[in-house]
């Protein structure tokens, strides 16, 4: 799944699984963990969906937190972090110490949140599978070697998601779907920063500048776990408190038609629906169901609106634990022409379903987003 997504087959905005990849990592001479980082759909972990407000975690489980150092960006911290985490499941495997532990990392919501849970054969074995954790976390040795091998592995996944193999025609709606937001949230606003991320900002991260980062987040106390008190207590871990986030809060530019890239992915349309409504539940809507939302097939021809558009895909996602969106993906047919194509996308987007759904879901923009191609631009103007 693609960094930052959350998808629900039910239509509700569900919890982030391993896709934004946290957490620590490191070569430890005595610790590790057998630990498996879930990457998938990026949907049910138990996780925050409002910024420092962390559920109790069970017994078996503690979340990881961190806060950024001073003077380093969303952008940076992002990073940083993957690849942190990236080690930790490079390396946490290779230790027999551990290894009967079965710890799992599932990131939630946040990319600066991961909750390590342990599934050791016998209760009793809990608290020292934590314990390794935590000492694997605070204080693991990391070499470069090991380090370069993670920021190569970071890069190779987030280039799934910013150059979409054409085999994987979905990738290519999340690769889309990125360039949307570059154009709906404001330059240099968290979210327009993190969808930004690109292959090279991990090739270009230097092992100085990481470490760097990680010792200061040790040594400063930038790392805070939460989890059981009676576990805390067991592991000599203070109660983190409130936890104060580094802010993913975007300005957005109002609803309108917009000009975006996603042709070069072979999507060169998207409507966008911001989903604000407190206790709007998707899955009740017309258009969710109408158009097979989260689910494997895109809407048959049938409810498509006009020849020149072939297929529709759509998604529900909560966009890195901060914004909840309904898009639809809009491909067209070979031999439409830009013209027809823009018109056909624009009139779609007036359906009175979509424009119900985008009253009911965003009382305070009540209008999609329409997402066109450049060639759109002449041809064009507000819904």
């Amino acid at each position: 799944m693609a960094p930052g997504r959350q998808f629900s087959s039910q239509g509700e905005p569900r919890r982030a699984r391993g896709t934004l990849r946290t957490a620590v990592a490191a070569t430890v001479v005595a610790v590790s963990s057998a630990l498996t980082i879930l990457s998938a759909s990026l949907d049910q972990a138990s996780a925050q969906a409002v910024p420092g407000a962390v559920s109790s975690p069970p017994a078996d489980q503690l979340v990881l937190r961190f806060t950024p150092p001073p003077g380093t960006s969303v952008r940076q911290h992002y990073i940083n972090a993957t690849v942190f985490r990236r080690l930790l499941g490079r390396f946490a495997t290779t230790a027999s110490v551990v290894r009967v532990c079965n710890l799992i990392v599932l990131s939630g919501d946040r990319f600066d949140a991961i909750r390590a849970t342990v599934k050791p054969p016998r209760p009793d074995q809990r608290p020292n599978c934590l314990r390794q954790a935590v000492h694997f976390a605070l204080q693991g040795a990391m070499g470069e070697a090991e380090f370069v091998l993670a920021r190569q592995e970071e890069a190779r996944f987030i280039a799934r998601w910013t150059h979409p193999p054409a085999r994987y025609p979905r990738d290519a709606v999340f690769a889309s779907e990125r360039l949307g937001y570059r154009v709906i949230y404001h330059d240099k606003s968290p979210l327009n920063e993190l969808n930004a991320i690109t292959s090279e900002d991990y090739t270009n991260l230097r092992f100085a500048d990481f470490i760097q980062w990680v010792n200061v987040s040790r040594r400063d106390g930038l790392m805070t776990f939460d989890g059981d008190p009676a576990m805390l207590d067991a592991l000599d871990l203070k109660p983190a408190g409130q936890w104060d986030p580094i802010s993913l809060s975007s300005a957005f530019v109002p609803p309108d038609v917009l000009f975006y890239d996603g042709e070069r992915f072979g999507v060169p349309a998207m409507i966008m629906i911001r989903i604000s409504a407190k206790d709007f539940r998707l899955q009740n809507s017309e258009v969710w169901r109408r158009f097979y939302c989260n689910q494997p097939l895109s809407a048959p021809p049938a409810l498509l609106a006009s020849g020149p558009i072939s297929n529709i895909t759509c998604f529900s996602h909560r966009e890195f634990g901060v914004d909840h969106w309904l898009g639809l993906a809009i491909r067209k047919t070979a031999d439409a022409d830009a013209t027809g194509f823009c018109v056909a996308v624009k009139e779609f987007a007036n359906r009175p379903d979509l424009a119900s759904l985008a009253r009911e879901a965003s009382p305070e923009t009540p209008r999609p987003y329409v997402l066109l191609p450049e060639s759109c631009r002449t041809t064009t103007s507000s819904p």
